[in-house]
Order: structure tokens, then sequence, then C-alpha cells
């Protein structure tokens, strides 16, 4: 009623400095669980982001959209 949207988004593993933390073989092993077996971009992130606060629908309310590249599923 007062036109209120709550929206979230989960990231998996982007690629950023932060991986750098992350040992080599962990990383490898991680990329056997996703699809296209890369990591995120941030700008894939921010992309969706983006959209969802701008741009989707008015009924896309009260969601959590996963950005995993399906390497797991709600």
């Amino acid at each position: 009623s007062k036109g209120i949207l709550v929206n979230a988004v989960a990231a998996g593993i982007v690629e950023t400095d932060m991986m750098n933390n992350i040992p080599e073989e962990r990383q490898k092993k991680i990329l056997e669980s996703v699809i296209s077996k890369r990591f995120a971009k941030p700008i894939e992130i921010a992309e969706t982001i983006f959209w969802l606060s701008t741009k989707s629908p008015e009924y896309i309310n009260g969601v959590c959209i996963d950005i995993n590249n399906g390497a797991f599923l709600r």
C-alpha cells in the first residue's frame, strides 16, 4: 500500500581482489560447481542490482535473486 518494494541479490563468488585470499586449488574446486566454469564479474552483479532497482516489474517483490551460475539452488 506504500509502494515500497523489497528485494535482495545473493551473489556467488565474484572475481575481485578478495579472491587472492582463496588458494588456487580451492578456486579450481569451486569452478567445478559452476556451469560456465568461471567466476562472476562485478559488472554482472551490478547490472542485476541496477535492473532490480530501476527497471524490474513492480510485481517482483520480496525475492532474493541468486547470481551463482547454478552452483546451488534454493
